[in-house]
């Protein structure tokens, strides 16, 4: 898993075989976005705002679901 540094990105991580987006955002929550390209990907990794490419190139263009919070 790639690192990544974002106020509004916890984490990303990309299942090439199925071609899903994982996102973890501040406050926990987990959606995977489905039929995402890799490029899109790639992007979103060498994007200087995770937060404005995400909006831009990601939120309201691919399928979604969120995943349920993990209890501590």
């Amino acid at each position: 898993m790639p690192a990544v540094t974002s106020t509004a990105i916890l984490r990303i991580e990309y299942d090439e075989f199925l071609h899903q987006l994982q996102i973890t955002f501040a406050g926990n929550h987990t959606y995977v976005y489905y039929d995402v390209p890799r490029g899109v990907y790639a992007g979103l990794l060498r994007a200087s705002s995770k937060g404005t490419y995400f909006n831009a190139c990601v939120r309201n263009h691919y399928r979604f679901t969120e995943l349920p919070r993990m209890r501590r």
